[in-house]
């Protein structure tokens, strides 16, 4: 037995004008209208991830390669540019140097640490340049 079949000739078969009638227009109006709003609500946040991705890549890069240091600290040893990445990975579109060096900033009521990231310039700034408030 279908069990989708039995349950759809159920619902037609119910007489107009009655009570079960609408009940069950309310249901699939109240079920219909739920779906939709799932919809919406899943592309809205799937819209909201992807722009935090692309601000994230903006700054920094899909991959970062560094020198492997034990040091634990955000500021790494440099490495050559010449160390045969290119030619082992066909799709890098762009390599750009940087450095990041830690700071502290110290305002008259807090002092927070922070991270420069240094950047050469020949760097292409054009990803990062639509997130920037203000300055260069």
């Amino acid at each position: 037995m279908n069990i989708s079949k039995y349950i759809s000739d159920k619902i037609s078969e119910v007489q107009s004008g009655s009570f079960t009638q609408s009940v069950t227009k309310i249901a699939i109006i109240s079920i219909a209208t739920g779906i939709a709003i799932m919809i919406v609500s899943f592309a809205i946040l799937e819209g909201f991830r992807n722009e935090i991705r692309e601000k994230i890549f903006s700054f920094g890069a899909h991959l970062q390669v560094s020198k492997y240091d034990t040091n634990n600290s955000y500021e790494g040893s440099p490495i050559s540019r010449n160390i045969g990445i290119t030619d082992s990975v066909q799709s890098i579109k762009k390599i750009q140097a940087f450095a990041r060096k830690t700071a502290i900033i110290k305002t008259e009521d807090e002092v927070l640490g922070v991270v420069l990231k240094g950047v050469e310039q020949d760097y292409d700034m054009s990803a990062m340049q639509q997130n920037l408030v203000e300055g260069s």
